[in-house]
């Protein structure tokens, strides 16, 4: 495998990977809501649902930040994508989507990055170097959106016995 670069685009804002994910996702049909929580030392970057409650899910995730530590609830920020209705418009290309989810949580350094169902669909040697990229290295990278977290108490357990050892590593 090559070694993967950022570049910058035009603008010389935020790396875009030179490596995206294929055209079945590049082109029409990402369609993704996510929400970001910025606690204090961790960021929560999570799948919204469009079928569950968005208040349910904001929940959850203050729910998870509380029992990592937050102190009080956090307002998400919510990227919904694409931005416009027709995939061709310039600026809906899986690099603007990556662009623009870096530069959401661009002050994340020295803080921990929790993962919950950020593109599971992708194949992993796509979606690793893409995380990478993109987000950084994420301290806890979990498959399951808030919705099945919610839905499921299984991937709760899961979910937790991933969180343990940032709790270990606080302390």
């Amino acid at each position: 495998m090559e070694s993967e670069t950022p570049a910058s685009d035009a603008t010389g804002d935020a790396p875009v990977p030179e490596t995206l994910p294929d055209d079945r996702v590049t082109v029409s049909n990402l369609r993704v809501t996510m929400g970001l929580w910025v606690a204090h030392n961790r960021i929560l970057v999570g799948l919204v649902s469009e079928d569950a409650s968005e208040r349910l899910q904001d929940t959850l995730a203050n729910n998870i930040l509380a029992a990592l530590g937050a102190s009080k609830p956090v307002e998400p920020k919510y990227l919904r994508w694409p931005v416009f209705a027709n995939p061709l418009v310039p600026g809906n290309s899986f690099a603007d989507f990556s662009r623009l989810l870096a530069s959401m949580i661009d002050q994340s350094e020295g803080r921990q990055l929790i993962l919950l169902g950020v593109l599971p669909e992708l194949p992993d040697e796509e979606r690793e170097p893409w995380l990478a990229q993109t987000l950084g290295r994420p301290a806890v990278d979990f498959r399951q959106s808030l919705a099945e977290l919610a839905a499921v108490p299984a991937h709760k357990r899961s979910l937790w016995q991933a969180l343990k050892p940032l709790l270990r590593s606080a302390g």
